[in-house]
């Protein structure tokens, strides 16, 4: 026998540190790709996205958020972030050719970009992820039967013709057109890469289930026919209803729920230990897939009827058969090997996959509400402006001063705020196509968690925002 060799020094690079970790996160961000812009929207330049660099180094990721802070600003940025870093594991090329795009091609696949990245995910994932821990609770011995039995459940309640919760958001919207662009962009960050997040779990070597993943894998591309991906169809359906088609064009007005949805399957396929996570997820996914898009099908149609709806109506039908194969193929002989230790894993991804898509619904519904109702909001502020300056503005505060066609990034805050115009014109962005306008003595109220922005059209704008809280204390 031979004995183990002591080590005689520990480690020289400690990846828990969180000054690593910050230095590395500053030194990957500081890039040009990354800096803020002038116009909401981009056409056919994938490498380029807006990450509030200067925000950063005011942020602090070293621990998890819980889920009450999900939707706060920190959480956006991180996701944000994170996705970037996810994304430079894939092959992103223009459209369009090149042209003037190589420098930043090179840039953003940089090796030691890339190596920085590699530094800040983990931590980065443990800040938005973490929570899911203590979320999901899953107790004692488990079998396949109960499994399975657990699992049926969910189906005959994915089966059930209740309108869902983001079907139910667009009826209730009093702008359907605009609210359906503002959910095909939500879902074009994914959608649009489709199943690049699976592709990561194809290589290697893990028996007859692996062929059985691949099988789902060319299913979403189409068996190799471009016509037929599924990333294609979803373009004809942009083009229809008259948006681009490339990669985040409109990566402003991505909500921190879509990020997270995003995120959660890389997270799952890019950590090959979070591979049994991955199996319930894709469970979860390809069974509530099936009436979400049976039901925006159905929506599509009366919206107009001659919209291209295949990707829906394609994914209703096949996600049947992906369904019930990601039980009987994958997970269920991958339980008969490995054995029933892995069953926790499995529920902790179904779950984790569920809670997020439930958080997603809500925030979609919420920011169409918000959308709505941006007249409403600004009905508010002459009575809260009021009350505060009887009261000596007794509220932190923040003024700002900016120049003609200046645009503030797209975020959200994590407390209601007044916004009051002192000076000039303040235009606020909700979403793509929707805006309020602020003369100079006019303002509104910027709701927490609600994703806007702001761009001046006047010569100069001076405005104050005012840290509220909870808005209605102030009614």
């Amino acid at each position: 026998m031979h004995d183990k060799p002591a080590r005689d020094t520990p480690p020289s690079i400690d990846f828990s540190s969180h000054a690593t970790f910050k230095a590395a996160l500053l030194q990957f961000a500081n890039c040009d790709l990354f800096q803020d812009t002038d116009s909401w929207s981009r056409e056919d330049r994938p490498y380029e996205r807006e990450l509030r660099p200067q925000d950063l180094k005011h942020l602090h990721f070293d621990q998890p958020i819980n889920i009450h802070q999900f939707l706060d600003y920190q959480s956006m940025a991180g996701h944000r972030l994170l996705l970037t870093i996810y994304e430079s594991d894939f092959l992103l090329l223009p459209r369009m050719g090149m042209k003037d795009q190589y420098e930043n091609f090179r840039t953003f696949y940089c090796p030691e970009r890339r190596a920085l990245g590699q530094i800040v995910r983990p931590g980065l994932e443990r800040h938005l992820f973490g929570f899911l821990e203590e979320e999901i609770d899953v107790s004692g011995k488990w079998t396949e039967h109960e499994l399975s039995e657990y699992f049926t459940r969910y189906m005959r309640e994915c089966a059930d013709s209740v309108p869902l919760a983001t079907i139910e958001a667009l009826g209730k919207s009093k702008n359907l057109e605009r609210s359906l662009h503002f959910l095909a962009i939500q879902l074009a960050g994914d959608f649009l890469l489709e199943s690049s997040a699976m592709a990561r779990n194809v290589a290697g070597r893990f028996g007859q289930e692996q062929s059985e993943l691949f099988k789902i894998l060319i299913d979403e591309y189409g068996y190799g026919v471009h016509g037929r991906k599924h990333s294609t169809l979803y373009e004809k359906l942009l083009d229809g209803l008259g948006l681009t088609q490339d990669v985040h064009d409109h990566w402003q007005f991505y909500l921190t729920s879509s990020l997270a949805l995003n995120n959660y399957y890389n997270y799952l396929s890019a950590n090959h230990a979070l591979y049994f996570r991955y199996l319930g997820a894709t469970v979860q996914t390809e069974t509530a897939f099936i009436p979400y898009c049976r039901q925006m099908t159905d929506l599509l149609r009366d919206y107009s009827p001659g919209l291209d709806r295949s990707y829906f109506s394609e994914h209703a039908h096949i996600d049947t058969h992906h369904s019930s194969m990601a039980y009987e193929r994958l997970v269920k002989p991958t339980i008969a090997l490995h054995g029933p230790q892995i069953i926790p894993e499995i529920i902790r991804g179904f779950e984790g996959a569920r809670l997020l898509s439930g958080l997603a619904d809500k925030d979609f519904a919420q920011q169409i509400q918000w959308m709505d109702d941006c007249e409403l909001y600004k009905a508010l502020h002459p009575p809260i402006y009021e009350r505060l300056g009887n009261a000596g503005f007794p509220v932190p505060k923040h003024v700002h001063t900016e120049t003609q066609h200046q645009l503030s990034v797209t975020h959200v805050h994590d407390a209601d705020e007044l916004c009051h115009v002192d000076r000039g014109v303040l235009r606020l962005a909700h979403g793509k196509g929707s805006h309020v306008t602020l003369n100079e003595g006019e303002g509104t109220i910027i709701r927490k968690g609600r994703l806007h922005g702001a761009v001046i059209p006047s010569a100069d704008c001076a405005y104050t925002t005012y840290t509220l809280g909870d808005h209605t204390q102030w009614l």
